[in-house]
């Protein structure tokens, strides 16, 4: 028997899918452990808000999403101490469903005046991370600690030692995490495609076999939300980069509009590369889309081709040795000529974009995927779509290219409405061929008579054979220490809900080496070499989740309390103060356009502020803009002085950067 010195490893399941629930995605967190001598160490995985189905917007409509109730990690009120205390939060990757909820968290723990854990993750994802936070009007003292993890590194937090591993997403800096403890070893994932991924960024196999080799692990997570989806068409990213090519080339001279999931710079590459070839002239539309390719300036990632595949890398000597074999690569600076206002993206002026460039040269990358239609979160495509977008219209001189797949029970709804919008307007369009199965499932029939199939990429999730190849190659190198006895590898599917956790079970069954458990939400799970024992289990009536309700009005954000079927829970519910002020949105008049009314209704009575009142639903666009006041007017000439004189300082700086970049390429020799 392996030797023991008193301590236990636990895994505790928080947020996700309640068990047996199909009631959407994300919130997917969790709790690594470590108890000895009654003391625990405890890092929180993940911490993210979910992505309701149809079925939970029709029962709230009011939401903008739905997560775990933080409070239980911080102190209470009256000096209680935290239920689960934690000493460090470690973020696999920047999507909303594993990376939001730190938003909310933090805005909590500064009104409290708590101290917020330190945040350990990937350069992207701090980056990601702090942009959201200013988004509020967080000041940046207030951000939480963030330490910058490079890849196949490792950090020691009490008796638990962290290590990052390069995985296969669709997103910039995505790591899977291995915890090693004196009782167990235990491989995170985080969302994969890891090693078989045709399209994706591509964990290095190289480096992940070599941590593998090298560390302890007795227990892996396994993705299940796609592991029951049978292996579909081996799509190579050269394939991606044609078929939307074939977009291009057969909706020439139409305006042409792309709604993607903003953070996923997978997805977003082929579309900028392709635009790019076809000379179009690309406007990136709306916050978190143009945040996301901000983000993407700011880092160091860099993409590249290599058998067929996608992959990426910010390692200086690899980066060499690449361009040395002529390897073809891709980063934001690429694009520098064709999108608009590269230097200032998040302020570009759809307006001006709009009268320079005609409509068979235009490209707006907008977010959308998820076709959002709440009243503060309205995505750009679902405005273009209904006319209520300021600047830019639905048509039919225009082609959507919906180069993301239908997730079915989660988007599905919503993206058809907006399709059916685009054919009532004239639109023409393009889908992914892997949406087909789901528009016939739901009958949409005109749709599927008024469409182009293409064959795009896929999910950033392991399907049925990746999850088996993931498995064994993990069991074929995951090391064994001589303090563990020789048991077998435990398997712990843990996303998803019931359905897909047994079809992962399903996949690994056969595998000599691996035994495979299914864990949900609610439960705790001892981890021992050859033991995956549950321990706790919380129903589902008891776990506890927070409702967000933004108050764009009062800059307020509500959290609803909740249990686990999203009833209204005893626990109480929880209002933020206007620290967290919102950021205006533009189906909201701005702070400053309210400043701007009262000044006129001063000057002119109610009529005056009347007259000039911004319009919005059928009236979008055809409202004058409110005049300015005396005050303005004579603020506006002090103002302009002082701007003229920042701007050629900010050009200076911009200049020198940008030289000073083209000489750290160059010494790649690129």
């Amino acid at each position: 028997m392996a030797k023991m010195n008193g301590g236990k490893t636990q895994l505790r399941l928080i947020g996700g899918v309640p068990a047996g629930n199909n009631d959407g995605i994300g919130a997917n967190s969790q709790a690594i452990e470590y108890i000895e001598n009654g003391k625990t160490t405890r890092v929180l995985v993940d911490f993210g808000v979910k992505l309701p189905s149809d079925d939970v917007k029709k029962k709230h409509p009011e939401f903008t999403g739905i997560m775990p109730d933080f409070r239980r990690f911080f102190p209470g009120e009256n000096g209680e101490p935290a239920e689960l205390p934690l000493d460090a939060i470690v973020l696999t990757h920047a999507h909303a469903d594993h990376l939001d909820g730190l938003i909310y968290m933090t805005l909590y723990a500064q009104a409290k005046k708590l101290k917020m854990p330190p945040i350990i993750g990937s350069q992207y994802t701090r980056n990601t991370l702090y942009r959201l936070l200013r988004q509020q009007n967080l000041p940046k003292g207030m951000f939480p600690e963030f330490e910058i993890m490079q890849p196949c590194k490792g950090k020691k937090i009490g008796k638990i030692e962290i290590k990052t591993i390069p995985v296969s997403h669709t997103t910039v800096g995505a790591y899977g995490y291995i915890f090693e403890t004196p009782t167990a070893g235990y491989f995170n994932q985080g969302d994969n495609r890891m090693l078989l991924s045709h399209t994706g960024i591509g964990g290095n196999n190289q480096m992940t076999v070599g941590m593998l080799r090298k560390s302890k692990v007795t227990h892996f997570s396994v993705d299940s939300t796609s592991s029951g989806n049978e292996t579909t068409k081996d799509i190579t990213f050269e394939r991606t980069l044609s078929e939307i090519g074939r977009f291009f080339d057969e909706t020439k001279g139409k305006q042409a509009i792309s709604p993607v999931i903003s953070r996923s710079i997978e997805n977003l590459l082929p579309i900028l590369i392709q635009g790019k070839e076809h000379g179009k002239k690309i406007f990136i539309d709306g916050y978190q889309a143009k945040g996301a390719f901000r983000d993407w300036q700011n880092d160091n990632t860099v993409y590249y081709m290599e058998h067929g595949k996608l992959q990426s890398t910010s390692d200086k000597k690899l980066l060499k040795e690449l361009r040395d074999k002529g390897t073809k690569m891709y980063c934001a600076e690429d694009f520098r000529e064709h999108i608009w206002d590269y230097d200032n993206i998040m302020n570009a002026n759809a307006d001006n974009y709009a009268k320079s460039v005609g409509n068979k040269d235009r490209l707006i990358i907008v977010s959308g995927a998820f076709a959002e239609v709440s009243e503060t979160q309205r995505s750009g495509a679902i405005r273009i779509a209904e006319g209520s977008h300021l600047t830019f219209h639905d048509g039919k001189d225009t082609a959507w290219g919906y180069f993301q797949r239908i997730i079915e029970g989660l988007n599905d709804q919503g993206v058809i409405d907006l399709m059916n919008m685009n054919l009532r307007n004239g639109g023409t369009l393009y889908l992914n061929y892997m949406s087909e199965p789901v528009l016939r499932k739901k009958n949409c029939k005109s749709i599927l008579n008024n469409c182009k199939f293409l064959e795009a990429q896929l999910s950033g999730h392991s399907d049925e054979e990746g999850t088996k190849e993931n498995a064994d190659r993990i069991a074929s190198n995951a090391k064994n220490y001589k303090d563990f006895d020789k048991a077998k590898l435990q398997a712990l599917a843990i996303h998803g809900n019931e359905e897909q956790r047994e079809n992962s079970k399903k996949a690994l069954t056969g595998n000599e080496r691996i035994e495979c458990y299914s864990f949900c939400n609610g439960d705790v799970v001892e981890m021992a070499s050859g033991v995956s024992k549950l321990i706790e289990h919380e129903d589902i009536k008891d776990q506890r989740f927070l409702g967000i309700i933004n108050e764009p009005n009062s800059g307020e954000f509500v959290f609803k309390s909740l249990d686990g079927v999203y009833d209204e829970s005893l626990r109480g519910d929880e209002v933020l103060p206007k620290l967290s002020q919102i950021a205006a949105r533009e189906s909201y008049r701005t702070e400053r356009e309210l400043k701007r009314a009262e000044a006129l209704e001063e000057e002119g009575g109610k009529s005056s502020m009347n007259k000039y009142m911004v319009q919005y639903g059928k009236n979008a666009g055809k409202s004058k803009k409110l005049p300015q006041t005396k005050e303005e007017r004579s603020r506006k000439i002090m103002g302009k002085i002082e701007k003229k004189a920042r701007r050629m300082e900010e050009n200076k700086n911009r200049k020198a950067a940008r030289r000073q970049k083209q000489v750290d390429f160059n010494s790649f020799e690129r």
